[in-house]
């Protein structure tokens, strides 16, 4: 099969919708693992030769899946640029981060081939629990280590298409606490589509525009606490469910010379805001329930009983770090 009709019938595979009453799991899942696992070795230095040209067998049609020319090309830089570091102070590569979601939608798209049975669906919640995080924290690092460019200028079409896949996974996590098999089914399935088309970008031509990334529903996961902040009204009023915030607390603080001042400081920064509970009147108080480590969660409370707290939102797209000394009239006026 010439690589044009492939792609052509990978294009038609991706945007499929299976009929209602479908066998499940479909050949679609089948293939979106198999090319999660091309993804995935794509991208590692030693690639097997017998990688490079990979017969896949696709709803019962064989076609010549070959490695795009680009790749390895790119793949030496890619595989020696350092982007981003462990908080063990492991350092990963570019090629490293793309193969990380690729890594997670395989381990998923095993998972949700299995014999799905009513009873069973509410045992998965931890372990789909614990993919959509290690899937998010994967496409995370690959936005904080700006590689829109990347790929031979297609990283922001890939991550925008990688991002999409985060919908079905989402609803379907919805679905697992009520044992809704059939939209466990459906949403795996589209999981399964849109993690296709994400591949299929790899062959794309280099100019290919990216559409609109998919927002990730605000939820509580592994390793993370909910915590619930108080404030007026009027704090509320501009944030939304999903901003992403940074919390300040003004006190006073003992100096040198037991002088004591108002002082204001940066807290915490880039913190998810999982839902608004807004107050019936202006001048009541509501709540924002915010994700947060454990570490942050104490600091988070240390700081409502201490002080005044505040949050300010980011604009949307701003996930950046940046150290903070605290602010105090006295330094300003000085």
């Amino acid at each position: 099969m010439k690589r044009f009709d492939w792609m052509l019938v990978l294009a038609l595979a991706a945007s499929a919708v299976p009929a209602r009453g479908a066998a499940f799991p479909t050949p679609d899942m089948a293939c979106a693992e198999k090319e999660m696992q091309l993804f995935f070795h794509y991208f590692k230095p030693d690639l097997a030769p017998g990688l490079k040209e990979y017969e896949l067998t696709c709803s019962g049609q064989k076609s010549v899946v070959r490695m795009p020319p680009w790749l390895p090309v790119a793949l030496p830089k890619m595989s020696e640029h350092k982007v981003w570091k462990e908080g063990d102070g492991t350092e990963l590569s570019e090629a490293q981060l793309w193969q990380a979601p690729a890594s997670v939608l395989y381990e998923f798209l095993k998972l949700a081939q299995k014999d799905s049975g009513e009873d069973s669906l509410y045992d998965r919640e931890t372990d789909y629990n614990n993919l959509l995080f290690n899937y998010r924290t994967a496409l995370d690092h690959i936005r904080r280590s700006k590689l829109e460019d990347s790929l031979d200028y297609r990283g922001a079409a890939v991550l925008a298409a990688l991002g999409r896949v985060q919908e079905p996974l989402d609803n379907l996590m919805d679905s697992l606490p009520a044992g809704d098999t059939e939209a466990y089914q459906r949403e795996a399935e589209a999981a399964a589509r849109d993690a296709r088309a994400a591949f299929a970008l790899l062959f794309a031509p280099s100019q290919a525009a990216s559409a609109a990334e998919y927002k990730p529903k605000p939820r509580l996961l592994p390793g993370y606490r909910g915590f619930s902040l108080p404030l007026p009204a009027h704090q509320l009023a501009f944030i939304k469910r999903g901003q992403w915030v940074d919390v300040l607390v003004t006190f006073e603080a003992l100096l040198k010379g037991d002088v004591k001042e108002k002082v204001t400081a940066t807290i915490l920064q880039n913190v998810l805001v999982v839902d608004v509970l807004r107050p019936d009147r202006m001048d009541g108080r509501g709540a924002l329930l915010l994700l947060v480590n454990p570490n942050e969660a104490q600091y988070a409370a240390l700081s409502v009983l201490q002080g005044d707290v505040r949050v300010t939102a980011r604009a949307e797209g701003d996930r950046e770090m940046h150290p903070m000394e605290m602010a105090s009239l006295r330094k300003l006026f000085k």
